[in-house]
């Protein structure tokens, strides 16, 4: 979409192109027998032969960093129990409930993080975000 707002964009032309990035919680036991894998980054692959940029974001390879917690939602399992437990306190607690809320982190990390925040069930949460 980026890619067809630049070039119908009047001023200026842009010419370019936008690296596509997939963000999933791991690289599918497909892929590498498909197309080539170089990882440059933690959690971060570069997919070829490809005419344009490609890039591969594992999410649950990903380090627990702020910069990154955009990519952790896309996490599964055990990696977003733990990155429900880190960002608990590095967000404010409305955001965490609802992550809580809509995310599938495990029961015992739910209840776990509501009782840390001060909630003891679903309809606290819901009172608390009126």
């Amino acid at each position: 979409m980026r890619e067809i707002e630049r070039i119908e964009a009047s001023s200026p032309p842009w010419m370019g192109e936008e690296p596509l990035w997939i963000v999933a919680p791991d690289v599918p036991s497909w892929l590498p027998g498909v197309w080539a894998l170089e990882r440059f980054a933690p959690g971060c692959y570069r997919i070829g032969p490809s005419p344009f940029q490609f890039l591969w974001i594992a999410a649950n390879e990903l380090p627990l960093l702020d910069d990154l917690v955009p990519f952790m939602m896309a996490r599964s399992g055990r990696a977003l129990d733990d990155f429900a437990q880190w960002v608990a306190f590095r967000r404010d607690a409305e955001w965490v409930l609802a992550m809580i809320q809509h995310m599938p982190v495990s029961p015992e990390t739910r209840k776990d993080l509501q009782r840390k925040l001060g909630c003891s069930d679903a309809s606290e949460i819901e009172e608390q975000k009126q």
